[in-house]
């Protein structure tokens, strides 16, 4: 009966813990075609919707060869998107320093382009891609984000980060700046 009670009490605790710390990436391969090395961290949150602010952010860390990229999934329960090409990403960092970021395509929102899985798949969303340049990536090494403001056509999104998604974040750097390509 106490192990029964106890199962049920930590449950909800496993459950809403964020394995966010995972030491591998889900795809490291060589491509066979062009010989390039591909890799890619899992989607990690970023900053999650709030009363008044639904706007929920993922992201993941790409590297193709050398060099290193951004993704960010945006998904917001309202309103469509609308993100240029060129429209930056400010990344404000915990000693107070920027780094911004520029996304490399134009990209329209799509119901479900912002989802992770089922969950979201409903609501509007976009997929952008951010390069990130060899002096911005080692700061993000070191530097943890605080806060992200995400351009768009009609203005900015701007969110705090958590402290939790934040360790994930500077984690996943990280792992794909010291992963090695495997075929």
């Amino acid at each position: 009966m106490k192990k029964l009670l106890l199962a049920l009490l930590l449950f909800p605790l496993l459950c809403n813990a964020q394995s966010d710390h995972i030491d591998i990436l889900q795809e490291n391969r060589i491509d066979a075609a062009t010989g390039d090395s591909i890799m890619h961290t899992y989607w990690f949150v970023l900053a999650r919707a709030t009363i008044g602010d639904p706007l929920n952010l993922f992201f993941r860390i790409t590297r193709i060869n050398n060099e290193y990229f951004l993704d960010v999934k945006a998904m917001d329960a309202g309103d469509n998107m609308v993100i240029a090409r060129g429209e930056p990403l400010d990344l404000l960092l915990d000693d107070g320093n920027k780094i911004r970021l520029y996304n490399s395509e134009y990209e329209a929102s799509c119901i479900g382009c912002g989802a992770r899985g089922y969950a979201g798949s409903d609501a509007q969303g976009v997929l952008l891609t951010y390069p990130i340049y060899k002096a911005d990536l080692q700061k993000l090494q070191y530097r943890y984000p605080d806060k992200v403001r995400l351009y768009n056509a009609d203005g900015y999104w701007y969110k705090r980060i958590d402290v939790n998604n934040s360790d994930v974040f500077i984690h996943e750097i990280n792992l794909i700046s010291n992963s090695r390509a495997r075929n």
